[in-house]
């Protein structure tokens, strides 16, 4: 509801999600301020601050008699004159109520006393002054939808000039680097992103952390040859050794599981002196760190020597990701020694920085821009000179200045501007304009050129090419070739040529598709080709491959095995399984370049019927009982000795009757290829299943007759040979309500195969959730159903499982209570109004566990904190003690 000046409280919604904010370790000494309504009030007491300032200017907009309203109430009463006046903007003055530009007069006043206090201040106030302060910042008119959408969840950061004057910093707190730790951030990834040069404005990071590091550097001129630090201080030993103490109190106070440099050792030699101790200092830790170079698509190219050590250096690393894409650049294009990379080189796509969305389109404009603007002002020169002898000359024109071209030349351009273009410092919705602007003129940065080429605009790329740089022109004539952009090289200095480029490219046909812009994405996905944020969580489940069975010979000749403590090798025909089971890990972390594995055998115990393995470990036990089923051992006992498994996950096999029968017993799921070589071995050797057996196996989708571990079977959605796992046939259901019966659904039909997936789509209130809840038998008291059956065929039973009809059971009874959350589950849709924020995470897991499982409550945590390290939790065993308002909103969803 709009709730304006009405005094209300935080809901308990809003408590639980304010609880769970954390507050940026700069924020440490700031003066805390709130508008005096209650709700800013509570909110600044649960982020610590009781004692912020009440201050009446920082209240929400008085919306008058629109107060309480709902927004879809005030659409329906006024109709067409509300939709005028939305798209006309927000300057106008609710019945009774304030104008945005009153709400922007009662903050001038505030802004003024905290200019001349000069004390940073936090205030906790409301959407409306937010929007006021932006106004205030920004220039915006208030004319059509706002250009920023503020998240409810983030802080917003302006500077206040001393002489009361306010600018933009950063909006929505949370360009390659930025993405790359916000994607792996919005998968739940702790990220912190570790930044050594001047500090950036409007630097989006998502839920990922900035670390500052101190003193910044920066190049002193075009020619990178040497650095300077704040107050142009020269590079020297004190600045060096205190960098360098720094960024080693990071590594220490992190911990982390991975570590990526950006460019490094293929650029940013300079900094030599400080990343090779932290290098040094990661590949000591234990357990270490990950090692991955983060490296654009084309590298300046250097003499044979620079490439030769850039090659023996990246040897330390265990993934070199390059964010291009091979089918337009290969990497060998700029580096001659790719082949010694072998294949720890792999290309994520390039990475976008995607920006804030625009909400009010310029009206075809040319957006000239410089990237950061340290060494932009030829260009942004050459374009206001340019601009009267190109076909553009009638459109309007924007100059973007990045926040490092001195002050004095970004007011010696304002001058200069000619009627019809602005020069403004660059702006957070720049990839925005990009989208809707007639034509772009820039450099040619890796980040700008990627958000250039996913706008899809015209654009010309003037690459620069001081002091040797060859990154940017060789790149740009790349794309150009494609017709995805026009290269002006040499139009900084060549205002002629420039304009003939911007004809040129207003003139070119629309370039057809695009290269891979996955890149973000890609290394933030454990499933995609890097595999990188799959190191971060423990044993992740992208790990579980290893050589098929034709290639395990192979691997164990290849020495692979002896750089670790133990691996398996069956020399029975079961051996695909065994590896599977007992070398998995080893195969795969060796397969990924990890150099130690700590995770072996737990516990073999040997009894009449057979062999039971448990867990992933080491303990004595398992010589005896490994020499037993002839598996022979690659290292030594004391190397195996004394090592346990994190995260608590385990797998259960047995051999029994002298290896006459397999019995697969998994609480967990994950094991899909795992399960179907040991179904497979298990049908070579004619050992038959137990039905327990069988019906896991169904259960997580294997079917053994198949030739590949996640093909279905060709027998259909029924599985092999049996019913759909659950059939819907003609559902009905009505609500039968005071004003009478409402049909909710009618006649719902659908199937979901064994080890399938099957998709409801529809639009709200179409009755998605409420055939959820039927089939789950928690239906609202006003529904019934009506009509028409679900039919649930447990795998379980073994092949003879007949379908029941579970919408005839009571919902109440014991087998629906048995089947619900036993063999069924729900996963609802908004987590903080599903979970109990009361009860910790591994209590709310566990308790399905004990209830519907023969596991004591070890096994049930142990269990938990599994499922948890599947769905790609950092820490699972850490998470189950959390609440979830402790978590990141994404890890709350998993």
């Amino acid at each position: 509801r709009i709730q304006g000046q009405r005094d209300v409280g935080l809901s308990q919604r809003g408590r639980v999600m304010a609880s769970g904010w954390r507050l940026p370790a700069d924020l440490a000494g700031h003066r805390w301020l709130s508008s005096t309504l209650a709700r800013a009030r509570e909110t600044a007491h649960l982020l610590g601050h009781p004692e912020a300032t009440p201050l009446a200017a920082l209240n929400e907009m008085h919306w008058g008699a629109w107060e309480g309203e709902t927004l879809a109430a005030l659409r329906a009463r006024h109709g067409a004159a509300m939709a005028a006046n939305e798209a006309r903007g927000l300057d106008f003055r609710p019945t009774g109520g304030e104008s945005p530009r009153e709400v922007q007069a009662r903050l001038r006043p505030l802004l003024a006393r905290l200019a001349r206090e000069g004390r940073p201040s936090v205030a906790v106030a409301h959407r409306g002054v937010i929007r006021a302060l932006y106004c205030l910042a920004s220039g915006w008119d208030l004319t059509g939808r706002p250009p920023v959408d503020f998240d409810r969840e983030s802080m917003q950061r302006f500077r206040l000039s001393r002489d009361g004057r306010l600018a933009l910093d950063r909006l929505n707190e949370r360009m390659r680097a930025a993405a790359l730790a916000r994607a792996c951030a919005a998968r739940g990834l702790s990220v912190a992103l570790v930044s050594g040069g001047r500090p950036l404005r409007h630097l989006e990071l998502g839920r990922a952390r900035l670390i500052q590091l101190e003193p910044w550097l920066r190049s002193r001129d075009e020619s990178f040859a040497a650095l300077i630090g704040p107050g142009d201080r020269p590079l020297d030993a004190a600045l060096q050794a205190a960098r360098r103490a720094r960024l080693l109190e990071i590594l220490e106070a992190e911990a982390p599981r991975v570590l990526v440099t950006e460019h490094y050792p293929f650029g940013r030699r300079k900094l030599r002196f400080e990343l090779e101790p932290l290098l040094c200092a990661a590949r000591a830790r234990r357990p270490r760190p990950w090692l991955v170079a983060s490296v654009r698509d084309l590298l300046v190219r250097k003499p044979a020597e620079k490439t030769a050590w850039m090659a023996e250096a990246a040897a330390a690393y265990d993934r070199i990701l390059v964010h291009g894409d091979p089918a337009l650049i290969p990497f060998e294009a700029s580096f001659a020694q790719t082949a010694a990379l072998g294949e720890r080189l792999t290309y994520s796509g390039y990475v976008l920085e995607a920006g804030r969305p625009l909400r009010r389109p310029p009206r075809g404009e040319v957006l000239v821009s410089a990237g950061g603007g340290a060494f932009g002002l030829a260009l942004l020169t050459s374009a206001l000179v340019a601009r009267p002898a190109s076909r553009a000359r009638d459109l309007p024109w924007r100059l973007l200045v990045g926040d490092n071209l001195p002050e004095a030349d970004f007011l010696a351009l304002r001058r200069a501007a000619p009627a019809g273009v602005k020069v403004q410092r660059a702006r957070p919705d720049f990839p925005a304009r990009l989208q809707t602007c007639a034509l772009s003129i820039s450099q040619g940065g890796y980040n700008t050129t990627v958000a250039v080429l996913h706008a899809g605009c015209p654009a010309v790329i003037v690459p620069y090419e001081a002091d040797g740089q060859s990154e940017q022109r060789e790149r740009a004539e790349l794309l150009a070739r494609r017709g995805w952009l026009t290269c002006a090289a040499g139009g900084d200095r060549d205002p002629l040529a420039l304009a003939a480029a911007i004809d040129r490219s207003l003139a070119a046909p629309a370039p057809a598709g695009r290269p891979d812009l996955s890149g973000a994405a890609t290394t933030a996905e454990p499933s995609g080709r890097s595999r990188v944020s799959g190191a971060m969580s423990d044993l992740d489940t992208a790990f579980y491959r290893y050589p098929p069975r034709a290639l395990v010979g192979d691997y164990i000749r290849s020495g692979v095995g002896t750089a670790f403590g133990l691996v398996v090798l069956a020399t029975n025909p079961v051996n695909p399984w065994l590896l599977g089971i007992f070398g998995s890990l080893s195969a795969a972390f060796a397969l990924f370049g990890l150099r130690t594995l700590r995770h072996h055998l737990t516990e073999v115990a040997v009894n009449p019927e057979g062999v039971f393995v448990k867990d992933i470990g080491t303990r004595g036990l398992a010589w005896p009982a490994l020499d037993q089923v002839k598996l022979r051992f690659y290292g030594t006992r004391r190397q195996a000795r004394g090592e346990r498994v994190s995260g608590g996950g385990f797998l259960q096999l047995t051999l029994r009757g002298g290896g006459r029968k397999l019995v697969f017993d998994s609480t967990l799921l994950g094991f899909k290829d795992v399960a179907w070589h040991a179904a497979r071995a298990a049908r070579e050797k004619d050992l038959p299943l137990d039905p327990t057996t069988a019906g896991n196996l169904l259960d997580i989708g294997v079917d053994a007759d198949s030739d590949a571990p996640h093909r279905q079977s060709a027998a259909g959605a029924a599985g092999p040979g049996g019913p759909p796992l659950l059939e819907v046939r003609d559902l009905e259901i009505a609500f039968h309500l005071p004003e009478g019966r409402l049909e909710a659904v009618r006649g719902a039909s659908f199937s979901v195969p064994v080890g399938g997936t099957v998709a409801l789509v529809g639009e709200s209130g179409s009755g998605k959730s409420v055939i959820s809840q039927a089939i789950m038998g928690i239906l609202p008291k006003p529904a019934r159903i009506t009509g028409g059956a679900i039919l649930f065929t447990d795998p379980a039973e073994g092949p003879q499982a007949q379908p029941q009809d579970i919408a005839k059971l009571a919902p109440a009874g014991p087998r629906m209570r048995a089947l619900r959350g036993g063999r069924i589950s729900i996963i609802f849709q908004e987590p903080m109004t599903s979970l109990s924020p009361v009860h910790t995470v591994g209590d709310q897991i566990c308790e399905a566990l004990l209830l519907h499982r023969k596991v004591d409550p070890q096994q049930a945590r142990a269990a938990a904190a599994e499922t948890l390290r599947l769905v790609g939790f950092p820490e699972p065993a850490r998470a189950l003690k959390t609440y979830p308002f402790e978590l990141s909103g994404g890890l709350r969803q998993r």
